[in-house]
């Protein structure tokens, strides 16, 4: 009995200590062991080469289909995550309200941010994110962009959003259809979501091989929104204004209806604004 009651306690502490770490990879989040595994950006080459963007069958905006030439570059596989986003704001030792030089990153006051800050930003898990490895939300284009500016210094390389042309040539992968798949095996919305994000990777990915360009969150663009641009058929690297009022968003979310879960669906939000199903990826001009 005493030796059977011994290996009980020897148990009840050994899930103890591991439901211990558990948490502890959680909170603790922004620590060198972990990010070292997890703030790394995986990257897929888009060949360079013409595409035809736009679609004949979605909205006024999406027309007319045109010939685009895109020199090469390389996007991220997946979309960014909390781990990453939170690193990054620890990194440049953000505001704990989320700003930084008087632009506001990410909306910590919104209850459906899924980032608190205690001495450092950490990870709170809510309805809306059970995990750190889903995509980050409530973050302002601001916020993107300069998650940009940072990781081009830390990588020694030249990253910003994808343009709206870059986007969607990487989501197409050489196709002309308006889903690379069955939209249930390809993107988290409003079907099959269960009304949150996921965590990145999950479904099926593009011939490219890259994870949810459509659903899950909706992703920042670089570029000013132009519901004429295409009139104008810009031919080679195109991109929209330099001046505007809002930003180009892409791909449709978890609570997107199937009609805004396409390739060249067109969509814009304020860049001050921020939302708990809009987030981003990064692209950058070469490979190192």
């Amino acid at each position: 009995m005493k030796i059977k009651f011994t290996l009980v306690l020897l148990l009840i502490n050994f899930i103890l200590i591991v439901s211990c770490i558990s948490r502890k990879n959680i909170v603790l989040s922004s620590s060198n062991k972990h990010i070292n595994k997890t703030l790394r950006v995986k990257w897929i080459k888009i060949p360079a080469g013409e595409f035809k963007m736009g679609s004949h069958h979605g909205n006024s905006n999406e027309s007319p289909v045109h010939t685009v030439f895109l020199d090469e570059y390389f996007i991220s596989k997946y979309e960014i995550t909390h781990t990453q986003y939170l690193h990054f704001l620890n990194d440049i030792k953000a505001n704990p309200n989320g700003t930084y030089n008087g632009q506001e990153l990410i909306d910590m006051d919104d209850s459906d941010c899924a980032l608190a800050y205690n001495k450092e930003f950490i990870f709170k898990a809510n309805k809306y994110a059970l995990t750190p490895d889903t995509p980050v939300i409530e973050v302002t284009w601001y916020g993107a962009k300069e998650f940009c500016h940072w990781l081009s210094k830390k990588t020694n390389s030249i990253i910003n959003l994808p343009t709206e042309a870059q986007w969607e040539k990487a989501c197409k992968a050489g196709k002309t259809a308006e889903q690379y798949g069955d939209i249930g095996k390809i993107s988290w919305y409003s079907g099959n979501s269960e009304e949150r994000i996921h965590a990145v990777g999950q479904k099926k990915a593009t011939s490219y091989g890259l994870y949810d360009m459509l659903g899950n969150v909706c992703e920042w663009c670089y570029d000013f929104y132009d519901k004429k641009f295409y009139l104008k058929k810009p031919s080679k690297n195109p991109k929209c204004p330099q001046k505007g009022y809002n930003k180009v968003v892409r791909g449709g979310s978890w609570k997107g209806l199937p009609g805004s879960i396409r390739v060249s669906f067109r969509s814009y939000v304020n860049p001050l604004s921020s939302f708990y199903n809009l987030g981003f990826r990064v692209v950058k001009q070469k490979s190192n």
